[in-house]
């Protein structure tokens, strides 16, 4: 009976897990706003950073050029990772409907064969 109390335990671990949620609403940010008082609030910081980009671009255009083609590249680096991983897929699944399709042929030859 070594594991009687393994119930309760994995009871209390979650209990103290639960314990110090951190929803959104429970931050230090957060305290005493409504759901619509933050999504308000984020657009303005949000609205206020576009802003200070747009601002720092009509500065000194070269700048704002590069980080547009950072983004850019990033982008396109993404979108080969997935296509890539997409590629490679699709070669298995070519290669096991080509196993599978032998096999069955070989599985018509076979009974051919003791017929």
């Amino acid at each position: 009976m070594a594991r009687g109390n393994q119930r309760e335990l994995a009871r209390e671990k979650n209990a103290k897990k639960n314990a110090g949620g951190t929803k959104a609403g429970d931050t230090a940010a957060n305290a005493g706003l409504t759901p619509e008082q933050r999504r308000e609030r984020d657009a303005r910081a949000l609205a206020e950073k576009q802003a200070r980009k747009a601002a720092a671009a009509a500065e000194d255009p070269d700048v704002a050029a590069a980080q547009q083609a950072a983004s850019a590249q990033k982008k396109k680096a993404k979108a080969n990772k997935t296509s890539s991983s997409n590629q490679a897929m699709n070669s298995m699944l070519k290669e096991g409907l080509k196993g599978a399709k032998q096999s069955a042929a070989e599985k018509k030859k076979v009974a051919k064969r003791k017929n």
